[in-house]
């Protein structure tokens, strides 16, 4: 049974509108053949990695190929929300000390405007003498977006996505 709203049947659309076999897509996202059909059978559904590498393959985001919408904007503007809220390298450095897991961040675009956002806030107010570099502030985003509800939590941050 085909349904129109999920992501295998997004996924193997997007392949067939670009002219890619399931060996093709496979071989651009370093996977088996097996692991494209399995998704494209509802089998099983990419971890976050894949989900990207997935997504970039195709051309589209990955809350598009996950979704089949795109929430982006008023997420990462959460997200800013958020990490703007952020007053100390120690909460920075919790976030960053954090393993990156295998949760899917669908809803989130590491565009240079999010990061340079976040990096030019942290280096202004945070690291007033050293310098937060572009990949040090991509991987506290998408570490801290993998737990968002923790950090909200323990840093006692007002939620990105209620209206205060």
């Amino acid at each position: 049974m085909t349904k129109k709203n999920d992501f295998a049947y997004r996924l193997k659309q997007l392949r067939l509108e670009r002219k890619y076999t399931q060996e093709d897509l496979a071989a651009i996202v370093k996977v088996s053949t097996k692991t494209i059909g399995n998704y494209e059978q509802r089998i099983s559904e990419p971890q976050a990695v894949l989900l990207l590498a997935l997504a970039q393959a195709l051309d589209v985001t990955p809350d598009y190929l996950l979704l089949g919408e795109n929430h982006m904007k008023t997420y990462t503007c959460a997200i800013i929300a958020e990490l703007e809220q952020l007053t100390t390298f120690d909460q920075i450095k919790q976030i960053k000390d954090e393993e990156l897991n295998s949760t899917i961040v669908s809803h989130l675009e590491l565009s240079d405007d999010l990061v340079d956002t976040i990096r030019n806030k942290w280096n202004d107010s945070i690291f007033k003498k050293s310098y937060c570099t572009r990949p040090y502030v991509q991987e506290v985003i998408l570490k801290y977006c993998q737990n968002r509800q923790k950090y909200i939590n323990a840093f006692s941050l007002n939620d990105g996505m209620i209206v205060h």
